[in-house]
């Protein structure tokens, strides 16, 4: 997604989204396909601007399966952290050093395990994170497709996270 997003007239809206991330909410973006919610929340993005914050950006993932669902936010978690300058180095080696522990990227256990080791720590650094997700609907696609159990283990994850 493109940094350099201006919106006419969305300023008001950007600020009131900003300041509920700040205050530490859940915001959802909701509205028909084409109405410029990813715009938007590229917009919120590149505006968002607070000290020991890691913003963690999904787009385009449709995983089919919790597996896929731990692998999306693993790699997306770990490529947010390799590309932030500001978080301190010596943390950056700690969480490099979880993410190279994971016994296993194929098994959803392990991952999660490892997820929960990098939140952790960053907690403890006093990084907040902030996930974000465009098109939840396609982040946690199993539920339409049936997998009840999976879809439900993705959103219990999602919202133990905050």
């Amino acid at each position: 997604m493109s940094s350099n997003i201006q919106l006419i007239g969305r300023d008001e809206v950007i600020n009131r989204i900003i300041d509920r991330v700040e205050s530490q909410d859940s915001v959802s973006i909701v509205g028909y396909d084409g109405m410029g919610k990813s715009s938007l929340l590229s917009a919120i993005i590149a505006n968002f601007h607070k000290p020991n914050t890691l913003i963690v950006e999904i787009f385009d993932s449709e995983p089919s399966n919790t597996l896929e669902f731990y692998q999306t936010l693993f790699e997306s978690l770990e490529r947010e952290i390799e590309g932030n300058e500001e978080i301190d180095i010596e943390l950056k080696y700690r969480l490099k050093g979880e993410f190279s522990k994971c016994d296993d990227f194929h098994l959803a256990a392990a991952l999660r395990k490892t997820l929960n080791n990098a939140f952790s720590i960053l907690r403890r650094w006093n990084v907040n994170t902030i996930l974000v997700i465009d098109d939840f609907d396609r982040m946690t696609k199993c539920i339409n497709e049936g997998n009840k159990e999976d879809a439900v283990e993705n959103f219990k994850y999602l919202r133990n996270l905050v």
